[in-house]
């Protein structure tokens, strides 16, 4: 079974953020701009740690060329690219594995 990020927020009763100044923030508004800096600090070539869960990181694949048989001498040709990449920590990996075992 799949869960989203917004199933997730309700099923905890995640609320608004209320600032000091009285603006309100949804907290999917909070996650999202979260998720899109460990992206951007992936991109330029950092790696994002947060502690006790894991590790991201982007990892670059180098562009090459392929030759098909099924096309008469064609080639296909793939750019360099980046894939986010995760690791989880071992206080996370121990507790998945706890859970696990509970049920």
């Amino acid at each position: 079974m799949s869960v989203n990020i917004k199933q997730l927020a309700k099923k905890i009763g995640l609320s608004p953020i209320v600032c000091s100044c009285g603006r309100r923030i949804h907290i999917m508004d909070a996650l999202m701009a979260f998720f899109e800096l460990i992206v951007k600090e992936c991109r330029e070539g950092n790696t994002v740690r947060i502690k006790n869960f894991g590790t991201f990181a982007a990892k670059e694949y180098k562009g090459r060329k392929l030759v098909t048989p099924v096309m008469d001498g064609g080639e296909i040709s793939f750019g360099d690219s980046l894939a986010l990449r995760f690791r989880q920590s071992q206080v996370a990996k121990m507790k998945l594995n706890k859970a696990k075992k509970e049920n």
